[in-house]
């Protein structure tokens, strides 16, 4: 069983230079998917963390899919406008 957790919050933009830290990140199937719009610009920390589009029918913009080899205990994203 696939549980999500869902976070409510008031949309607002990050400020570029901005970080967002998330710890303790274990995969499903090796995909984490965000509800955060994705952009050119976003650049993330460990390196070997791949970040890819995830397309929603329902949203023009598509939001961010992290694939991971397995559990991480802190990666960082940050927006780094082009």
């Amino acid at each position: 069983m696939l549980l999500r957790e869902v976070v409510r919050r008031t949309p607002d933009f990050l400020p570029e230079g901005q970080r967002i830290a998330l710890a303790d990140i274990t995969p499903d199937k090796g995909e984490v998917v965000l509800s955060l719009h994705h952009h050119h610009g976003w650049r993330i920390s460990p390196g070997f963390v791949a970040l890819e589009k995830d397309i929603d029918i329902s949203d023009p913009i598509p939001m961010m899919r992290l694939k991971l080899p397995g559990h991480i205990s802190r990666l960082t994203l940050t927006w780094e406008h082009d």
